[in-house]
């Protein structure tokens, strides 16, 4: 299918997302904030996939596969990084810098007394 424009190609894209997650998961409700921000993503490569298109960069304005999966990837770091902040500011997990520089996350006190409190 050839579009036109776009956003056209963005609109078909959304509706694909929209029906892929329908038929994966049918008994689960789309989570509207990982929707936003993975829409928000893929309409940015949208954008720059025509852009480059139409400035012979590209030979088509399709995603390809790894590009795809690099949304996806963005949205998902996006989203634990959300949770993660919630959690801290909440208390209920600790953060800190082990030996080798990475960030380590632990559950709090806090964190321990609410889990044990839904179980």
């Amino acid at each position: 299918m050839k579009h036109s424009s776009y956003v056209e190609y963005f609109l078909e894209m959304k509706k694909t997302f929209i029906e892929g997650c329908n038929l994966s998961q049918p008994e689960k409700e789309i989570d509207k904030d990982f929707e936003k921000v993975f829409l928000d993503f893929l309409l940015k490569e949208v954008k720059n996939n025509w852009s480059e298109f139409e400035s012979n960069e590209r030979d088509t304005y399709l995603l390809y596969e790894d590009q795809l999966d690099e949304v996806w990837k963005k949205s998902t770091n996006e989203m634990l990084g959300d949770i993660i902040l919630k959690l801290s500011e909440k208390g209920h997990i600790n953060t800190s810098i082990n030996l080798s520089g990475d960030l380590v996350y632990c559950v709090s006190e806090k964190g321990m007394q609410f889990l044990n409190e839904i179980n």
